[in-house]
């Protein structure tokens, strides 16, 4: 019968018990009748060690009938003996040993191996529960029998035993009892040096974390030996897009077959699917099986861009406004009210303050597929209004520039000119000024500004009589005195002056006239033709007809014309004639009408007279 058990298991089962028979394996197995009855999928029942070392159960066995094949086993345990009626989960403390492969090749019905290779520790002097499930098929059992089965100081209890009863039934909730087992349970002594990975507690199987988020590898480690260990490495490894391990040491005393649950460090990984498991490395731990824990399976999705912020900052009881700029879509923007912990206090892409009077401080997250990022923080910021101040009215004199200055460096301003700098330079235009500034919220302020303007004079232009002249300011603006230096020594301080010049005065003169006022002054200058040597009597020399109209007329008697010039008020020649003896004249027609100084050039000596052009 050995021979067809061992046609249905890989060479690990053989492996097995060559490793394991230096320990003294051993066997205890309970109803070697034929089981017969059936119902549900499980049969429960206790295993105690009596030793006052510990046992490591390799294999587990069971009735298997024909009708069950193409099905597979499971095994559970329970680290007590639990009297009443078993639910097996893990919730309840039960732990899964393992899984069988599917049973196929079996022709007879008899107790066969389900599952080997397996290092289960049972502390001396104590009771585990065990529960064998066939995965979809029914268990089978017996209705009588004897309550316990020992070998080796190992008693499986069973049927109506005291210490643990027998079950049988539907799983995970067997509720048939008594109930005989039929199978058995082979062990070896457990070594004297034995941690074993027991199972992860985090990371969950199964499970979807948020990339880069740290997750903490926390193993359950197990001393499955009768001394207790210390200062041992465990270590975990991830297979997935990067593969990787992370290795930490043990530094407590873990007490013989004493639990404890130890964390190995974080993973922080990139978006993928990953296998973790952990393992001990225990020196003169000969033991394998129990090394490993089972592997889990993990997701790390998409991580999450951090949002990008927008802050606001208002004047006192303005309205601010914060919000994420760059929405990003699919993803919900969590705010806070601290930087970490807490609940959302808000699912939006912006957040409105009425009548903002202080400072708020938040923080946002932006939350993508329940993957959050870390927090951003944002204000909503209260800050004194701006406050511009031109001064106060003035007054000055043109050409000296007057700067206005709008303040709060980093506003934006408008004025009035249209400009829209911090200052503006005013020089020559009165009249009221006004900038409105805008830093958080916008004020204004204005300012009457009165320019005194310089005094302008463009030159001088007079009408002349013989050597008695009358002078006049040409084009002058802005003037309170005249100030008139007529070039022999003489002055005048009126607007239009007359003045006569000595007979005896034979050079050209230059006549200066200062304009001024509260602001300045202008100066303009003109030569004066004092110089004329009049030509005695009025029968050597006619001009007519004076005012004129189109043509002047010149008659000299006892000389002969040479040239002769019209200069306007000005002082500029506006006509230049040659002339000849006895009767000459000039084209008055593109002259405009006004007064004239007619010069006369003769052989003997020159002749200067005033006329006027008239219409």
């Amino acid at each position: 019968m050995k021979r067809t058990v061992l046609t249905y298991f890989s060479t690990l089962f053989v492996l097995l018990f060559s490793s394991a028979i230096s320990y003294g394996q051993t066997t205890v197995t309970a109803s070697t009748t034929a089981a017969t009855n059936v119902s549900g999928g499980s049969n429960v029942f206790g295993v105690t060690n009596n030793n006052a070392f510990g046992i490591a159960i390799t294999t587990f066995s069971a009735f298997h009938n024909t009708a069950n094949n193409g099905r597979s086993y499971s095994v559970w345990y329970h680290p007590t003996a639990l009297t009443g009626a078993p639910s097996i989960t893990t919730a309840n403390g039960w732990v899964l040993v393992g899984t069988s492969p599917l049973i196929t090749g079996a022709t007879t019905n008899q107790i066969i191996p389900v599952l080997t290779n397996r290092y289960v520790v049972i502390p001396p002097s104590t009771t585990y529960r065990i529960a064998i499930v066939c995965n979809s098929g029914l268990a089978f059992f017996s209705t009588t029998g004897t309550n316990t089965y020992t070998s080796g100081n190992v008693t499986i209890q069973t049927g109506s035993s005291a210490i643990s009863p027998g079950y049988a039934g539907p799983f995970p909730s067997p509720n048939l009892t008594p109930r005989y087992f039929s199978g058995a349970v082979t062990f070896v002594q457990a070594p004297p040096n034995n941690i074993s990975a027991f199972t992860l507690v985090s990371p969950v199987n199964n499970t979807s974390y948020c990339a880069n988020d740290s997750v903490l590898v926390r193993v359950v480690l197990k001393n499955d030996a009768g001394t207790s260990a210390s200062n041992f490495p465990v270590t975990a490894r991830y297979i997935g897009s990067t593969t990787n391990t992370i290795t930490n040491t043990y530094t407590g005393t873990l007490a013989a077959y004493a639990r404890d649950t130890f964390t190995v460090g974080k993973l922080n990984l990139p978006q993928g699917t990953y296998t973790v498991r952990a393992y001990t490395q225990l020196s003169g731990d000969t033991i394998s099986q129990n090394d490993t824990t089972p592997v889990v399976s993990i997701t790390f999705r998409r991580p999450n861009t951090l949002p990008v912020v927008v802050s606001d900052t208002v004047c006192p009881g303005d309205t601010a406004i914060v919000s994420i700029r760059s929405v990003i879509n699919n993803t919900n923007y969590q705010w806070y009210s601290d930087p970490t912990g807490g609940t959302s206090i808000a699912t939006d892409t912006m957040l409105i303050f009425e009548t903002l009077m202080q400072d708020s401080v938040l923080w946002v997250a932006s939350d993508s597929a329940n993957c959050q990022s870390n927090r951003v923080q944002v204000t909503a910021k209260v800050n004194p209004p701006p406050a511009p101040y031109l001064g106060d009215d003035t007054s000055f004199c043109e050409s000296i520039p007057l700067i206005l200055d709008g303040g709060h460096p980093g506003a934006t301003y408008m004025w009035s000119t249209g400009d829209s700098t911090q200052t503006i330079p005013v020089t020559n235009v009165s009249g009221n000024y006004w900038v409105r500034v805008t830093q958080y919220c916008t004020r204004a302020d204005t300012i009457n500004v009165t320019i005194r303007p310089l005094p302008t004079v463009s030159g001088i232009s007079y009408v002349r009589m013989n050597n008695t002249y009358q002078f006049y300011p040409s084009s002058y603006q802005n003037v309170e005195d005249f100030e008139w230096h007529f070039g022999d020594g003489a002055t005048s301080t009126d607007t239009t002056p007359i003045h006569t010049y000595t007979q005896s005065v034979n050079v050209a003169l230059i006549v200066k006239l200062i304009v001024k006022n509260t602001c300045s002054s202008d100066t303009a200058y003109r030569s004066v033709p004092t110089s004329v040597n009049d030509i005695e009597g009025e029968e050597n020399v006619r001009v007519y007809p004076n005012p004129a109209k189109d043509r002047l007329f010149i008659e000299l008697k006892n000389a002969r014309l040479e040239e002769m010039y019209l200069v306007n008020m000005m002082g500029s020649i506006v006509r230049k004639e040659n002339g000849s003896s006895g009767l000459n004249s000039i084209d008055l027609n593109l002259l405009p009408p006004g007064n004239y100084i007619l010069k006369l050039k003769t052989t003997e000596g020159d002749f200067a007279r005033t006329v006027q052009i008239s219409r």
